[in-house]
């Protein structure tokens, strides 16, 4: 019988930058590939540099 032992590993990280989208489609595409990776998102911070600004990024 298998002993009743879970084992949780887990590492979160963050990253922010400014891309073109065909650089987040590629960032897609090597997400969706990798096995390790179970949960990611990319949001849009903004489309004008005072839409960012605003916010105080």
């Amino acid at each position: 019988r298998r002993s009743r032992v879970s084992f949780c590993f887990l590492s979160w990280w963050t990253l922010h930058f400014d891309t073109s989208p065909i650089t987040v489609q590629s960032l897609n595409k090597i997400m969706r590939q990798r096995p390790l990776v179970i949960r990611w998102s990319i949001l849009k911070q903004g489309s004008k540099v005072k839409d960012v600004t605003a916010k105080g990024r």
